[in-house]
């Protein structure tokens, strides 16, 4: 589930942790590159501890119920506002601030204990964002891989790995996203069967791009062109 949630989020919420920079991101406490985050308040909780808040996520009534007995307030567990989950879902605001009015009393640790103590769901919210990096659970899972990428700015990128593993097939990255056109040649040569003056009498036509090396140069291609060039390959 970790592995699936930080895959899943990787495009939103960690594309500014995409490229490697130089020694500037080790993810300690106070170093490196630290974007802003914002967070909807929906089950998450600030504590006395700076900085630092939980999910909560007692959903059921018994979840409800060991909620309020590990914050002290039983009484919460018969109030009309709170006692069923439709309550609870129409008092939402209501219910986050009455919550919350003890929860940012405690610390982390005291907070975090009690919950735990009660079996109620909840966690530690990794924030900033780049502790997700750093979680212990995360880096011996291996979730995010960084790996060589020549066309990029800093030459070294980060992602998450696929979330489904199989045994005896570790990840890896076989190759990088090409450039535009790095792969043309390739494709219409061993895919379409086409023959060196073929393929170069397209790019004469600049019916397709052909990149070779660290070439970045680009041209405004026709894409009809290249439809009726290669259909009959097809």
């Amino acid at each position: 589930m970790l592995d699936t949630i930080i895959g899943w989020s990787w495009p939103e919420a960690y594309h500014d942790f995409g490229f490697v920079h130089h020694g500037d991101d080790d993810f300690t406490e106070g170093s490196g590159h630290v974007p802003e985050a914002r967070y909807e308040r929906d089950l998450i909780y600030a504590t006395a501890t700076e900085n630092e808040y939980i999910t909560i996520g007692a959903n059921t009534d018994a979840e409800w119920a060991r909620l309020c007995e590990a914050l002290e307030h039983p009484e919460w567990i018969e109030d009309e506002r709170f006692a069923t989950g439709r309550a609870r879902a129409t008092n939402k605001v209501l219910r986050l601030n009455t919550v919350e009015s003890v929860v940012c009393t405690l610390t982390v640790e005291e907070v975090m204990r009690r919950l735990e103590a009660h079996d109620v769901p909840s966690a530690q919210i990794n924030h900033p964002r780049h502790r997700v990096l750093a979680d212990p659970q995360v880096q011996h899972n291996q979730t995010v891989v960084e790996y060589d990428h020549p066309y990029t700015p800093t030459g070294r990128v980060r992602q998450a790995r696929p979330a489904a593993q199989f045994s005896g097939q570790p990840f890896q990255v076989r190759r990088v996203s090409p450039l535009l056109g790095q792969d043309t040649k390739e494709v219409l040569a061993e895919e379409l069967g086409m023959s060196e003056a073929e393929i170069a009498a397209l790019e004469e036509r600049k019916v397709v791009q052909l990149t070779e090396g660290d070439e970045t140069n680009t041209i405004d291609y026709d894409p009809k062109r290249l439809i009726a060039s290669v259909s009959n390959r097809i």
